[in-house]
C-alpha cells in the first residue's frame, strides 16, 4: 500500500517537471496555454509508463504460469 502511495505522489510530481514552468495553481485557474501544454505533453507520460507498466506485468505473469504449466515443481 505504501509503494502505490508513493507511485501517485511521485506521478503527480513528474507532472509539473518539464522545460516550460507549471504549477497547479496555473492549471486551477483555467490558463489555456498551461492547461494546453499539460494536455498534450505532460500527461500522456505516466499514462503511458503505467500502461506499459500493467502490459509487462501481465505479460509476465502470462509467461510464469505458462511456465508451471509446461515445468510442475513437484511435490
Amino acid at each position: 500500500m505504501v509503494l502505490l502511495a508513493l507511485l501517485f505522489v511521485l506521478a503527480c510530481c513528474s507532472l509539473f517537471v518539464g522545460v516550460i514552468d507549471l504549477t497547479p495553481g496555473e492549471l486551477l485557474a483555467g490558463n489555456f496555454e498551461q492547461l494546453e501544454i499539460f494536455i498534450i505533453s505532460r500527461l500522456p507520460r505516466p499514462l503511458a509508463l503505467l500502461c506499459t507498466g500493467i502490459g509487462m506485468s501481465v505479460a509476465g505473469g502470462d509467461l510464469s504460469e505458462k511456465e508451471n504449466l509446461h515445468h510442475p515443481h513437484p511435490e
